[in-house]
């Protein structure tokens, strides 16, 4: 739709709109279901890597459960947190897009017994975001609880939640930890304000097999990654198929499984980049979907 007018001066080269491509933010998937549930919290650990307390000791078990982080974060002195530990991190996977809309768009909850203020007890985070885990950005630093405005940055689906806490700011209590993520919340779920209902975001999307389930990790995995499942009561045609995150395939393998059988093979990425990757697992017809993160 570009004016000719504009382009007088530029000459015969002049030729209108460039397409470089089209990029679906909520990604990409194999009999995508349509999704009307709001998304509220993280729902998935990706990464989980502990720090130490103040006196150079482990965190206790009991304050390093990653799965606390996730889903309804209680605001209670209680232990249903997890603790970072000075200089560890934590990634959380919000199984949807965030995009900046008016007001604040993600809320970080800390846990600090007693509820004290950032300038008696500095436990103190780097937020970063990001869409397809390769870039990331800077979203703020926090001070125990704090909420995050998008204005000016990228949507994003994944946080990483670095403690950058001080020890040196916490007295004479060794056993300090740093800072304890309680849960994040989703401010403003949904692409738009009406609610309408959206495309599923790609975390796992399976068509019901009448057999044995197939399992694939590790997830993160490095070079390669295994399948494993048990064939049913016949004779199984089995094809794979790996996607990067530009809908490319980057690997197929097929073969037959024989009834009964038990399968375990690995597979392959050493040559491609770091990033998610989609493999579909199709069965005499039947297909399961997953998504992995090589790093």
């Amino acid at each position: 739709m570009s004016p000719r007018e504009p382009f007088a001066n530029v000459g015969h080269i002049a030729d209108g709109y460039d397409v470089d491509g089209i990029e679906c933010l909520n990604g990409a998937a194999q009999n995508p279901v349509v999704q009307t549930s709001n998304c509220e919290f993280a729902v998935s650990i990706v990464e989980y890597n502990r720090g130490l307390r103040k006196d150079g000791q482990p965190i206790v078990a009991e304050r390093t459960n990653p799965a606390n982080a996730l889903g309804v974060p209680q605001r209670a002195d209680a232990i249903n947190f997890v603790s970072l530990g000075f200089g560890g991190n934590l990634i959380l996977d919000l199984n949807c897009v965030v995009f900046d809309k008016p007001g604040m768009d993600i809320e970080v909850v800390e846990t600090s017994f007693g509820s004290p203020s950032c300038a008696n007890y500095p436990e103190t985070a780097k937020i970063e975001g990001s869409l397809d885990f390769l870039s990331w950005q800077v979203l703020d630093e926090l001070c125990l609880d704090g909420f995050i405005d998008l204005a000016g940055k990228m949507p994003v689906r994944y946080l990483r939640i670095t403690d950058m806490s001080n020890p040196n700011s916490f007295g004479n209590s060794n056993t300090t930890d740093g800072y304890d993520v309680d849960g994040v919340v989703v401010l403003q779920p949904g692409c738009s304000t009406s609610g309408a209902a959206r495309f599923a975001a790609p975390t796992l999307i399976e068509t019901s097999v009448a057999k044995a389930k197939t399992n694939i990790y590790p997830n993160p995995f490095s070079q390669q990654f295994n399948l494993h499942f048990t064939a049913g009561e016949q004779a199984e045609d089995v094809q794979v198929n790996v996607f990067n995150a530009l809908g490319q395939i980057v690997l197929t393998e097929s073969f037959v499984a024989d009834r009964h059988s038990e399968v375990n093979t690995s597979l392959s990425l050493d040559t491609q980049s770091q990033g998610i990757y989609f493999v579909t697992v199709i069965r005499n017809g039947a297909s399961e979907a997953f998504r992995l993160i090589k790093q």
